[in-house]
């Protein structure tokens, strides 16, 4: 998946079908399909 953060930086990151990934606290980012299977994210923020 290819993740968009602040200042324009792109990042990619391979995420294996069936496993989490994580991110810090207060992470902004904009998480986008960049393979040509569709792809289904699941975001859950725990407060």
């Amino acid at each position: 998946m290819q993740l968009e953060l602040p200042g324009d930086e792109v990042r990619v990151v391979t995420v294996p079908a069936g496993t989490v990934y994580r991110r810090d606290e207060d992470v902004e980012h904009i998480v986008i399909n960049g393979g040509d299977a569709p792809m289904t994210f699941v975001e859950v923020d725990v407060k």
